[in-house]
């Protein structure tokens, strides 16, 4: 899968890309603003993003996460510690995955949705909240 990382922690960043392409997927790149997510969306259209809610101290993310699951089907995923905001924006991602998380569970969220993707059937791990 070529996935989309919009998350402003570059340690975060770096240990998902690490995580993601050891499990055999693409990342498209790891970005932490909206303008940064539109330059890369005209190069490519990534399968699935994994978005961070609070970018730079706001909650930028929700937008961005409306934007790519409204404006250009693309499955997303919330990463983030703040529960009851990605909650309450269910119509902009898939689930979430609470912050503090191993990157290698993110990781096996992906695997799992790949293989749902592919007409598998499939348990997701605990750490995915799924929305839908």
């Amino acid at each position: 899968m070529l996935i989309l990382i919009v998350e402003d922690e570059p340690i975060v960043a770096l240990n998902l890309i690490e995580a993601l392409e050891a499990h055999g997927h693409q990342v498209l790149g790891a970005v932490s603003t909206r303008v940064e997510v539109s330059h890369l969306l005209r190069i490519q259209h990534p399968d699935l993003a994994l978005v961070d809610i609070n970018l730079h101290g706001e909650t930028g993310g929700i937008d961005i996460a409306h934007r790519l699951t409204h404006n250009f089907a693309i499955p997303t995923i919330f990463l983030s510690g703040q529960q009851q905001l990605a909650r309450a924006n269910q119509d902009a991602a898939l689930g979430l995955i609470e912050k503090p998380f191993l990157a290698e569970q993110v990781a096996d969220c992906i695997d799992a949705y790949a293989s749902t993707c592919a007409g598998e059937q499939v348990s997701f791990p605990k750490v995915l909240e799924l929305f839908h």
